[in-house]
């Protein structure tokens, strides 16, 4: 006998996937409405398409810009506020918070965040939330460094040369803004 019915974890699964889905598909339908507007393109269909105003689209773009130059912060901070389980004690949940704090404070100052972080300000306002990634990044680069020789021949002159090694650059966080629309994805 051929057995047709699904294992009731995998209609779980697939039941969470189709609505994972459903919320991905209204986000992304969102984001790609509110960046219409952003750049001043109508609605199909709508009234708008009949009557395209030359002034309107620069307008909306000077006014996002100003709100985004108002908003970035010369010193930002992260805040993370402890929700501990009801098995786990306050103070351990609070430290923990504290701690994850500091470590997102200090990658953020070390990626020198400060002068990136324009674009997430920016996809927060036309999307209404925005998505950093914080990852590991190891670069490697050629460095120069001046080097002082004795001439082989007269023992009081001294040489400078030029001597080009490999090394690390930048060893540390980076701080990197996502498309929203692939985050939930």
């Amino acid at each position: 006998m051929a057995r047709n019915s699904i294992d009731p974890a995998v209609e779980l699964c697939n039941r969470n996937l189709d609505e994972a889905r459903n919320f991905h598909d209204q986000l992304v339908a969102a984001c790609e409405r509110s960046y219409r507007s952003y750049r001043g393109i109508p609605e199909a269909g709508s009234l708008a398409t009949a009557f395209t105003s030359q002034i309107f689209p620069k307008y909306l773009t000077q006014m996002v810009e100003q709100m985004v130059a108002a908003i970035l912060d010369p010193n930002p901070k992260v805040t993370v506020r402890a929700r501990p389980k009801i098995h786990e004690d306050q103070d351990v949940a609070e430290a923990s918070a504290k701690t994850l704090e500091y470590l997102a404070d200090w990658a953020l100052d070390r990626d020198k965040y400060a002068m990136k972080q324009r674009d997430n300000v920016w996809q927060a306002l036309i999307c209404g939330l925005s998505i950093a990634k914080i990852s590991w990044r190891q670069e490697k680069g050629t460095k120069r460094r001046l080097i002082r020789t004795m001439h082989p021949d007269y023992p009081d002159v001294t040489r400078i040369t030029e001597h080009s090694y490999r090394d690390t650059t930048y060893d540390g966080p980076c701080v990197e803004v996502r498309d929203v629309r692939d985050f939930y994805w």
